[in-house]
């Protein structure tokens, strides 16, 4: 959600002007994304849709903090 963030990290990738692959913007959304893609146990899933939530779910958040 935090679009000046990922804009600043796309500026800066441009900026170094070694290759794309150079440097990576890359998001929490992202990285969870590619963790769930790996082999993982019930419980190593349960904990990264813990932390996903924790980082990525903030209407969740929102909808608890709202609640009062």
């Amino acid at each position: 959600m935090d679009k000046d963030t990922i804009n600043s990290g796309k500026e800066l990738q441009k900026k170094i002007g070694y290759g794309i692959n150079d440097f990576i913007v890359f998001t929490y959304a992202d990285y969870f994304e590619r963790l769930q893609k790996l082999d993982l146990t019930w419980e190593q899933r349960e904990l990264i849709m813990t932390l996903w939530a924790r980082y990525c779910g903030l209407e969740l958040s929102k909808s608890l903090l709202n609640n009062d």
